[in-house]
């Protein structure tokens, strides 16, 4: 059964085709509501809910709406707030392998042994990352790419950071 909630978005199929287009949920009625069961939508949906596009306001059947987003406004900012942490974060990780990898002998940190760790580079294609090193004041990760016989330098900031930084973690700990 589709929840509905406050400050949704919707789309509205008005059966006399007047007035259908986009409109938000005003009033979901969700405490009248709580109760409902997918039986009790299962022929019909009946309940009520208020609908308003910034010009006029109906109360129209939920069979009638279509959810464009089923995110309420406040979930979509926890959304849009959990990606600019994530953004900061990676950042910070970024910053810090900088720093890290600037530590060691000519900017380079590889594995003691020449152990490879198995990654995916920027478009997705898998690689082995033999070293980070600072090129040109950059994070690079040192690449190679067996099946074809390649090595390249790739700026960090163009790969899965956070992979990365895991394999930074594990050069370092080995």
């Amino acid at each position: 059964m589709r929840k509905f909630k406050n400050g949704q978005r919707v789309y509205w199929n008005d059966p006399a085709g007047e007035t259908s287009g986009e409109y938000t949920v005003l009033d979901a009625h969700e405490e009248k509501y709580q109760n409902y069961t997918d039986e009790d939508v299962e022929d019909y949906d009946d309940r009520i809910i208020l609908i308003g596009n910034g010009h006029s306001e109906a109360e129209v059947n939920a069979e009638e709406l279509d959810l464009l987003c089923p995110l309420s406004p406040e979930e979509i900012h926890k959304v849009q707030a959990m990606q600019d942490a994530m953004q900061d974060l990676r950042q910070d990780m970024l910053n810090m392998m900088r720093e890290t990898v600037s530590k060691y002998d000519e900017q380079r940190l590889e594995h003691p042994d020449g152990h490879s760790f198995t990654f995916h580079d920027e478009d997705g294609d898998k690689c082995a990352v033999i070293a980070l090193e600072i090129i040109e004041g950059e994070l690079t990760a040192h690449l190679e790419y067996e099946n074809i016989g390649v090595e390249r330098n790739v700026k960090a900031c163009f790969v899965d950071v956070f992979v990365l930084y895991e394999i930074m973690v594990q050069m370092i700990d080995e």
